[in-house]
């Protein structure tokens, strides 16, 4: 071989490196991002957090209105602490889609793949101060994952 040829045989051999080694940089970056995915993205995990989601912004956004909505306030405290130790009825998921006119009615078929919509459910337990935000929820569920 003559020497240009060979000059050019090792510009390539050097790009090649390079290019490999991004290559090489690049998958293993991907690989790691579709494990972390994989093991924190879940469908149960996906699944109850939307659930999850629902009945907070349920609670916040519609029934704390609705149910404190007629009482003065100086009785509200009294009335919510009944409420404290067992917490309101149990609201099934469905009721969490369907609520104000079916504002989540779009993913009844989503969640309903993985969940019996009639039995999985939520109770909410008002905590003191008994404001829209204090409280917690117990959940149930009957889900396939």
């Amino acid at each position: 071989m003559t020497r240009p040829c060979i000059k050019r045989l090792n510009k390539l051999v050097k790009f090649s490196r390079k290019t490999t080694m991004i290559i090489i940089m690049v998958c293993v970056v991907l690989v790691a991002v579709a494990t972390l995915v994989v093991l924190f993205l879940t469908p149960e995990r996906r699944i109850k957090g939307r659930i999850e989601s629902l009945a907070h912004e349920y609670y916040e956004e519609y029934y704390y209105d609705k149910f404190t909505g007629s009482i003065p306030e100086s009785n509200r405290e009294n009335l919510m602490k009944k409420y404290s130790e067992y917490g309101f009825s149990e609201v099934a998921l469905r009721q969490l889609l369907l609520y104000d006119n079916g504002k989540h009615a779009d993913e009844v078929d989503e969640l309903g793949r993985y969940c019996d919509i009639n039995s999985t459910s939520a109770r909410i337990i008002p905590d003191a101060p008994y404001g829209k935000t204090n409280y917690h929820i117990e959940y149930k569920y009957s889900c396939k994952f």
